[in-house]
């Protein structure tokens, strides 16, 4: 953006701090001459004195009565404002208590104009957007705090929406192109986007949308993995919290018999797949405009489904028939094969939940050797978080302690069970290592086991540091730390980097933190299971340093640098998953560099996230070296070849 925003007054955790404040504002100047800004001191030293809840605007208003240049009062009371706009730019925290202060403050200055600094605002709302989509969960707290800033700044939510567009689109594009690093959390993302966007009844491109979703769960038939679905808003108020899972564009209508010959009088329509059900919305001739036909396909209600052709075209097309109807339904003009693969099943109707749509038993597609292969829905079915942990590479040794814990909640509540006595399980743990290990894809999973054991009700994540714990300012870490420990409940909180909570002998704001962290550990120990995390001796010491810790922390679970090897299959995998070939020449010179990097950097070694890094390079350098080519063969768009890595050497 080419802006960055200087807080002038306070530290990085109390922004009313007057022992650190700039020569330029401390100070007012007459030509040759200076004195000191005691308004702007005053104001500072009681609003740091006081708790928010205090603050008045008599006071404020006493205080500015001190002084009797009112454009100096109006000077300050703006600067104020807008270093504390700053202090919450810098420290990435937007939760309801600083949008709150931030109200407050510009309340309890009400007796000037405070101006609103359109570039400021804008770093703020991009903050608050990299918090919104920082989970994958929308909140009603979130929407009311993009509400709350919205109104504080005084500007539209359009221009939120507008950020937060900017802050999505690099994935949707990501997507759309085939680059699917990470497409899971950036699916879950893009759908928590559209989820913001129905919440203020925006409106978008619904073809944009389903365009992109569609050619998202097709990859991930191919692949072998379960479709994911679109919160999106198709104008049906009755469905905008039902995920969709594709969108087509097809011809359907009811079969009926006529003189012994089949007949059926084909409408235009869009047909929406909600995983249990499919509603075609049908549409005026060949425009996007619907005709208020509605018809609703709910499996459960179907006797009947097969497949066949026209005999006068050829054309492939589904057929069902509902209970108690003899005439079936016909839908055909799918856009091309994948689609009619997508939609058509085989045997049997299975129904599922909404967020689990049904799949085809069988969906025909070639690996990268040219084989066929299919995709069985028995097996996709059968895929859960254990399963998932033991497909990573490498961390044999993790695995096989979550695999022990497994083992002893699954006996514990056996015994349970035939009325044994029970031995409570600790699950607060410590996952210690370097970074990019694998710590956060396993805390995830382990969460996902908790709840699939039913140890946990909900089974997600919420990830932080001390950033998100620790309040800017004295007196608001403890309901900072409670927020976000309530948003854990019933999952799992991991705590990234957790030393950097205990600092020097007068950090009492991480001190502050960890206590009320004890506390609710206790207090919610059915409901809140917490793990910590960071390198190993830091956290070692981060332990031993409070009696607390030690007593609730006593399973370790140790995340060990990957190997060459393991280096080299997960960017091999990377690649396959992105449909690129790594070839076998290079992979040697793959292991020498990873040894190599090893060895340059021992503790700060990247692991996973420093094959990620270089594996987008390689794609960058092959982009660059397809780009030269007039006429590309297949093989030449696949293969990752060893001269693309001389970038490395």
């Amino acid at each position: 953006m080419g802006y960055t925003a200087t807080q002038q007054i306070g530290t990085s955790t109390n922004p009313f701090d007057i022992s650190n404040i700039s020569e330029e504002i401390y100070y007012i100047r007459f030509l040759f001459s200076k004195k000191i800004n005691q308004h702007l001191l005053d104001v500072l030293n009681y609003l740091n004195s006081k708790t928010t809840l205090e603050w008045t605007d008599n006071q404020i208003s006493e205080i500015n009565s001190s002084i009797s240049d009112e454009k100096r009062v109006i000077k300050n009371l703006n600067l104020i404002y807008s270093n504390y706009k700053i202090f919450l730019i810098n420290i990435k925290s937007f939760s309801s208590h600083n949008i709150g202060d931030l109200s407050k403050l510009k309340s309890v200055f009400s007796s000037v104009k405070i101006e609103e600094d359109k570039e400021i605002n804008l770093l703020l709302l991009e903050g608050l957007c990299d918090a919104v989509i920082a989970d994958t969960v929308i909140e009603d707290s979130e929407i009311s705090q993009i509400n709350s800033l919205c109104d504080i700044l005084e500007i539209n939510k359009t221009e939120f929406i507008s950020v937060l567009s900017n802050k999505i689109k690099p994935f949707i594009n990501e997507l759309k192109n085939g680059i699917y690093i990470d497409e899971e959390i950036k699916f879950d993302l893009i759908n928590k986007y559209y989820s913001i966007l129905n919440t203020y009844q925006f409106k978008y491109d619904i073809k944009e949308a389903s365009s992109f979703l569609n050619s998202f769960n097709i990859f991930r038939i191919k692949n072998q993995k379960v479709p994911k679905g679109l919160l999106l808003n198709i104008g049906l108020i009755s469905l905008i919290e039902l995920p969709i899972f594709s969108v087509f564009d097809i011809t359907h209508g009811k079969l009926k018999k006529s003189n012994g010959v089949n007949t059926v009088d084909l409408k235009k329509g869009t047909l929406y797949n909600f995983g249990d059900a499919l509603v075609v919305l049908g549409k005026i001739g060949d425009t996007d405009i619907l005709n208020g036909e509605m018809s609703n396909i709910l499996y459960s209600d179907v006797k009947e489904l097969g497949e066949s052709v026209f005999s006068n075209s050829g054309d492939k097309y589904l057929w069902y028939k509902r209970k108690g109807e003899r005439n079936a339904y016909v839908i055909s003009n799918f856009p091309n094969e994948e689609m009619y693969s997508f939609i058509k099943f085989y045997n049997e109707i299975k129904t599922s939940n909404s967020s689990q749509p049904i799949i085809p038993k069988e969906i025909e597609h070639k690996s990268e050797e040219g084989i066929n292969n299919s995709v069985d829905q028995n097996n996709l079915s059968k895929m859960n978080y254990q399963e998932e942990l033991n497909g990573l590479i490498g961390l044999d040794k993790v695995k096989e302690q979550i695999t022990s814990l497994i083992n002893l909640i699954k006996a514990q509540d056996l015994r349970k069970k035939n009325n044994l006595k029970a031995v409570s399980v600790s699950l607060h743990s410590v996952f210690s290592g370097s970074p990019g290990t694998g710590k956060t894809t396993v805390a995830r999973l382990y969460a996902g086991i908790l709840k699939e054991l039913g140890v946990l009700k909900k089974g997600h994540l919420v990830e932080v540091d001390r950033s998100e714990l620790v309040a800017g300012y004295l007196g608001q870490t403890a309901m900072k730390t409670e927020e976000i420990i309530n948003k854990s409940l019933d999952g799992v909180l991991f705590i990234d980097e957790a030393y950097s909570l205990v600092g020097a002998d007068t950090d009492s704001y991480g001190d502050e933190a960890i206590n009320v962290l004890l506390k609710r550990m206790e207090d919610d120990r059915d409901r809140l299971v917490v793990i910590v995390a960071g390198y190993t001796e830091e956290m070692h010491k981060f332990i031993d340093s409070n009696p607390g810790l030690q007593s609730r922390f006593n399973r370790y679970v140790e995340f060990e640098n990957y190997s060459e090897n393991e280096l080299v299959l997960i960017f091999e995998n990377l690649a396959n998953k992105n449909e690129y070939k790594l070839v076998s020449e290079a992979k040697p010179i793959l292991n020498e560099h990873f040894k190599k990097a090893k060895i340059e950097n021992p503790k700060d070694f990247g692991n996973g996230r420093y094959v990620r890094n270089l594996f987008e390079k390689t794609i960058q350098e092959h982009a660059n070296k397809i780009s030269k080519l007039s006429n590309p063969s297949e093989n030449d768009l696949v293969n990752l070849t060893s001269d693309l890595f001389t970038f490395i050497k």
